[in-house]
C-alpha cells in the first residue's frame, strides 16, 4: 500500500498536467481563432464607413453563421441595421448584445451621424434604458436628427431635468429641432415654459408655431395666467388665437371672442385646436362647436363631434 502511494501521487500530477495542457491549448486556440478573424471584421467596418453596405452585410452574415455570439460582429451588425433604418432588426441585435445602456451609449457616440441618429430614434421608439443625463448631453450633438430624437424622448418621459436644455433648443438652427423642442416642453407641462413658448408664436415655420401653440395650452397654469393675459393684450393678430387657446384652458372668458371668431381660420390644424378649446366653455360655445362639426376638414369635424359628445355626456352625468 505504501509502495502505491508515490505511484498515485505521480498519476495525479500527470492527470493534472494533462488537464492544464488542454486548458492552455484551448486558450491558445481561442486567441488564435479570434486573431485570425479580426481582419474580416476590420474589412466590415471599412465597408460600412465607405457606404458599401451590401458587401458589409454579406460578410457579417457569413461570419455570424460560424460565430453567432461574437460581440464585435454583433455590434457591427447593430450599427449596420441602424444605418439602413432596419429598426426591428437593430432592436433584436441590441437584445442579443445583452440589452445594456452601455451598448446604446456607445452607439450614441459613434462617429457616423446616421448611426447616432438611428439609435436616438430607437431609444425613443422602444423606451430603451438610458440615463436622462446621457440624452440631455446628446442635445448638443452636431447632427440635428440626434438632437431631435433625444428631445422627443425627453418630452415623452417628462424628464423635468431637461427643461433648461430644451429652452436652449428653441433657438436651434434646424426648424424640425425647434418644433420638437416646443412639443417636448408642452409634454413636460412646466408653467415656467410659457414665456419661451410665447416667443415661438412669431416663428416663420408653421410646424414650430403649431407645436408652440399646443404646448402653450399644455403649460397654461394659474402661475402664468396673468402673463398670458398681458401677452394677449400686446400680441399681433396672428399670435392672439394661440394665446386665447391657452387662456381657454384656465376658463378665462377673455378667450371666448377670439375662439368664436376663428372658426374659419385657414389652417385646419388650428381649427381642430379651436374645437378642443371651445370645449372649456360648455355653456357658451355649442353653436360654434356645431358649426365646426360640419367643417370641410374631416379632422376638424371629428374633434368637434368628440367635444360635443363629451359635453353631452357631462350634461347627462354619465
Amino acid at each position: 500500500m505504501r509502495m502505491m502511494q508515490p505511484m498515485l501521487k505521480s498519476g495525479t500530477k500527470f492527470l493534472t498536467g494533462i488537464c492544464l495542457a488542454i486548458v492552455l491549448a484551448a486558450l491558445v486556440f481561442s486567441t488564435w481563432e479570434r486573431w485570425s478573424y479580426q481582419p474580416a471584421l476590420r474589412d466590415v467596418a471599412g465597408l460600412i464607413q465607405t457606404e458599401r453596405l451590401d458587401a458589409a452585410a454579406a460578410i457579417l452574415d457569413r461570419f455570424l453563421q460560424d460565430h453567432p455570439a461574437d460581440s464585435d460582429a454583433l455590434r457591427l451588425r447593430f450599427g449596420l441595421f441602424l444605418k439602413t433604418e432596419r429598426y426591428g432588426d437593430a432592436l433584436a441585435t441590441y437584445r442579443q448584445l445583452g440589452g445594456s445602456a452601455a451598448e446604446l451609449d456607445a452607439a450614441l457616440h459613434h462617429r457616423d451621424p446616421v448611426i447616432r441618429a438611428g439609435v436616438a430614434r430607437l431609444i425613443g421608439d422602444h423606451d430603451l434604458p438610458l440615463p436622462p443625463a446621457t440624452l440631455i448631453k446628446a442635445l448638443d450633438d452636431s447632427d440635428p436628427g440626434v438632437r431631435r430624437y433625444c428631445a422627443e424622448t425627453l418630452g415623452q418621459r417628462r424628464e423635468t431635468s431637461a427643461l433648461k436644455p430644451l429652452f436652449r433648443l428653441l433657438a436651434d438652427d434646424n426648424w424640425y429641432v425647434r418644433a420638437t423642442a416646443a412639443a417636448a416642453l408642452g409634454q413636460l407641462g412646466d408653467p415656467r415654459a410659457a414665456g419661451w413658448l410665447i416667443q415661438m408664436l412669431g416663428e416663420t415655420d408653421a410646424l414650430v408655431r403649431l407645436n408652440a401653440t399646443v404646448a402653450l395650452r399644455q403649460v397654461a397654469h394659474e402661475n402664468n395666467h396673468a402673463a398670458l393675459r398681458t401677452a394677449l393684450a400686446k400680441a399681433k393678430p396672428a399670435q392672439q388665437l394661440p394665446l386665447a387657446m391657452a387662456l381657454a384652458k384656465l376658463r378665462d372668458p377673455l378667450a371666448l371672442d377670439y375662439l368664436t371668431n376663428s372658426l374659419t381660420v385657414a389652417d385646419a390644424a388650428f381649427r381642430r385646436h379651436v374645437a378642443e378649446a371651445l370645449g372649456d366653455f360648455p355653456d357658451a360655445t355649442m353653436p360654434a362647436l356645431q358649426q365646426l362639426a360640419a367643417d370641410p376638414d374631416e379632422g376638424v369635424r371629428h374633434e368637434a363631434q368628440r367635444v360635443l359628445q363629451r359635453l353631452e355626456s357631462n350634461r347627462r352625468g354619465l
